[in-house]
């Protein structure tokens, strides 16, 4: 039987439905789901959710083809119900399309569905059986803040004393967030992406640089702890030259980043289709972000990337 190894322990809440993984894959290759299009989250729908993500991947071999969690393996009557406490990861899209940016690297915004509230979902989650005592609550996007009741979610979340990842384009401030990062209960991350208003305006759709570094700035103030602020950079052909990515640099530097992270294109990141030069670009960072005394990590990348990236930062060094 194909059984996915994270199916027990992420669970990805979709416009439309349920999934065990993150739906930007779905680029590469189909994903299972369960529909699903807001309401209480029951423990009974759950019990119901979990052994059908393994039925469909099981019944259709070209469900998650190549991902390295699918393993082939015989599943016994008592592994194939979850355990009480096995997620650990809820990660929050059903707002896909919202958003107050038109990114070059993203299509979501670019789509319409209806927004369900996301108090009554998030609510019955923590009430499940199902859900870890440290389970981690992802926002994800479109842009989590711009949500009717994400303030309230979010201060809910925090009062039951479980950690929050958001991640948003920091274009509108909340006050929620400041909240949540100066308790130390969460982590904020930003995709700037650049250096400067006019290439923030070519890459994120819209002229918002100046408010997006205040907001950051604004962040990194009210957090507990510095490094719970995360500014990210998406190398993309627009970006990738060196020059760009020194300035970038010296911006956190100046702004008083203490972590960052840089990630490569989605669909290019999956299919490996990652060029030379932006993995050149990706060495440069971890370089010049280690010698401005930068914590800077890699998201997503391939192993093969990994090794490039050491390579070339071996080869810039000399």
């Amino acid at each position: 039987m194909r059984f996915c190894a994270r199916s027990y322990s992420t669970l990805v809440i979709e416009p439309y439905g349920l999934r065990p993984c993150c739906d930007g894959k779905q680029a590469v290759y189909p994903l299972p789901y369960v529909p699903y299009a807001g309401g209480d989250l029951t423990d009974a729908f759950l019990r119901e959710y979990f052994p059908e993500i393994n039925r469909q991947m099981d019944a259709n071999p070209l469900l998650c083809a190549g991902c390295r969690s699918v393993r082939n393996k015989a599943v016994s009557e008592e592994e194939s119900r979850p355990p009480q406490g096995c997620l650990r990861r809820i990660l929050i899209n059903p707002h896909r399309a919202l958003c107050n940016a038109k990114c070059v690297y993203c299509d979501f915004w670019k789509e319409s569905h209806p927004v369900y509230p996301v108090a009554p979902v998030v609510h019955a989650l923590m009430d499940s059986a199902y859900v870890s005592p440290q389970c981690v609550f992802n926002w994800g996007g479109g842009e989590a803040v711009l949500l009717p009741d994400f303030a309230q979610t979010c201060a809910a979340i925090q009062e039951r004393g479980y950690p929050q990842e958001v991640i948003t384009n920091s274009i509108r401030y909340s006050p929620a967030v400041a909240h949540m990062l100066a308790d130390g209960m969460g982590i904020v991350r930003t995709s700037l992406n650049c250096s400067s208003a006019d290439l923030f305006i070519k890459i994120m759709g819209v002229d918002k640089f100046d408010a997006v570094i205040e907001n950051v700035k604004r962040y990194l103030d009210a957090a507990k702890t510095r490094d719970s602020v995360e500014v990210k950079y998406i190398i993309l052909e627009e970006n990738n030259a060196f020059a760009e990515i020194d300035a970038f640099l010296e911006l956190c530097a100046r702004i008083g980043v203490t972590k960052m992270g840089f990630s490569f294109e989605l669909e290019a990141n999956y299919r490996n289709e990652v060029t030379e030069q932006s993995l050149r670009c990706a060495a440069r960072m971890r370089l010049q972000a280690a010698r401005l005394g930068i914590a800077c990590g890699h998201r997503h990348a391939q192993e093969n990337h990994i090794t490039a990236i050491e390579t070339f930062m071996a080869c810039e060094k000399h």
